[in-house]
C-alpha cells in the first residue's frame, strides 16, 4: 500500500464501534444494511477542497466519514476557542480556505445530522481536506424507505445517530 493511501473501513465497522456492539444480531444487521440492503447507502470518493454541501443548503443526507478527512468550517470566528478537534486541542486558530475551521473529521466522523434531523437548513460547510476521502451518503429518502421496510434496523440506526450525537456534544465547553 502507498503511503497516504487512504484505507476505507466499513460502514457497519464504524456503527459497531459507536454502538459498542458485542452483540452479533445487531452487527449482522448493520452489515446488511451497508451491503446493497433497503437504504441504498450512496459512497461519494472527493478530491482535497471539494465540497459536500456549503452554509444554507437545503439539508436531505447526512455523511459519514468511511476514510480521508473532511473539515466543517463556518463563516464567523467568534466562538472557535469553545470548539475542540478529535485529539481535544482546540480550534481557535484554525482556519480553512472557505471559513473558520470547527471541526475536522476523520474515518468514523458522522456529520450534517442535526441540520437534517431538524430539517433546517445547513449550519457549517463541509470541505473535504484530503484527497481520496470517501464519505457514506445517506438521504432522508433512504430513511424513509428503512423506516417503512425494516422498522428494527431504523430503529438501531437511530440509536447510533443518537449516541453519534451525543458523543459529538463532549466536544464542546459548556461552561
Amino acid at each position: 500500500m502507498e503511503s497516504g493511501h487512504n484505507v476505507k473501513t466499513s460502514l457497519s465497522t464504524i456503527f459497531g464501534r459507536i454502538l459498542g456492539l458485542g452483540n452479533e444480531s445487531d452487527t449482522g444487521v448493520l452489515e446488511a444494511f451497508e451491503e446493497g440492503g433497503i437504504a441504498q447507502v450512496q459512497e461519494v470518493s472527493l478530491f482535497c477542497g471539494d465540497s459536500l454541501y456549503s452554509r444554507d443548503e437545503v439539508a436531505d443526507s447526512f455523511y459519514v466519514v468511511l476514510a480521508g478527512c473532511v473539515e466543517i468550517c463556518r463563516d464567523s470566528y467568534e466562538d472557535n476557542a469553545n470548539f475542540l478537534n478529535t485529539s481535544g486541542r482546540s480550534l481557535a486558530s484554525e482556519k480553512s480556505k472557505i471559513g473558520d475551521v470547527v471541526s475536522y473529521l476523520h474515518v468514523g466522523g458522522i456529520f450534517g445530522y442535526v441540520d437534517f434531523s431538524l430539517g433546517r437548513r445547513r449550519s457549517f460547510d463541509a470541505i473535504c481536506s484530503k484527497d481520496g476521502t470517501i464519505v457514506a451518503e445517506i438521504s432522508s429518502e433512504a430513511m424513509d424507505k428503512l423506516e417503512h421496510q425494516d422498522p428494527n434496523l431504523h430503529r438501531i440506526l437511530e440509536k447510533i445517530l443518537l449516541q453519534a450525537s451525543l458523543m459529538e456534544l463532549g466536544n464542546f465547553d459548556v461552561a
